[in-house]
């Protein structure tokens, strides 16, 4: 008689840099594979597979990336952060762990994806911020203009001019649900949130 399965829902941090992005590929590292791997190391009898609410591309990094996983072994559902925390590596970082009900699903679930992009806009690099931000300046980047542009961009609207080639969704149309823009010296912080972003759109 196979265990009942029980659905584990994740709270991820991780350092991109490694990775080829979150989803799995054939001939790179991936978050998903990662993190899969020590999983089904830790329930051999569970399906192994994840699933997260949304996919990061190459290099980016998560500060709260939702995964779900459903598990047929014994780990109480408090217990697989510090499980999978002892078995991952350091670049991947399990901040809490809960059980969930089956029909509840990371990705269709979701209310909302947030993204923050870090600028320095500095005429010069600097080597400790390289892996955190992007190094951008022509000449000082005016923060309160982006802001009013990026202001146009709250509300549904249909986004795909900003979608890159190969999606297979049906249309383009999504709800920008909140835009933010901030300067503390040469950094500029834009955050974006969204009910669902494009393939390729921020």
């Amino acid at each position: 008689m196979e265990a009942p399965l029980r659905r584990i829902a994740l709270c991820l941090q991780y350092d991109g840099a490694a990775f080829c992005g979150w989803q799995r590929q054939q001939n790179a590292p991936s978050v998903q594979a990662t993190l899969e791997q020590v999983i089904s190391g830790l329930d051999p009898q569970g399906p192994g597979r994840t699933v997260a609410a949304g996919r990061t591309d190459t290099g980016v990094h998560a500060a709260g990336q939702v995964v779900h996983f459903d598990s047929a072994g014994p780990i109480p559902a408090g217990r697989w952060a510090k499980a999978l925390n002892g078995r991952l590596p350091s670049s991947i970082h399990v901040r809490a762990a809960t059980e969930v009900p089956a029909s509840w699903h990371a990705c269709f679930s979701a209310t909302y994806r947030r993204y923050r992009y870090t600028i320095h806009n500095s005429c010069s690099a600097t080597l400790f911020l390289a892996p955190w931000t992007w190094h951008r300046y022509q000449r000082r980047l005016d923060e309160a203009a982006m802001g009013r542009a990026l202001a146009a961009m709250l509300g549904e609207h249909d986004f795909s001019a900003f979608q890159r080639a190969g999606s297979s969704r049906a249309h383009g149309r999504t709800t920008m649900q909140e835009v933010q823009i901030d300067r503390q010296g040469d950094l500029i912080t834009v955050e974006l949130q969204a009910s669902g972003f494009l393939y390729g759109m921020v």
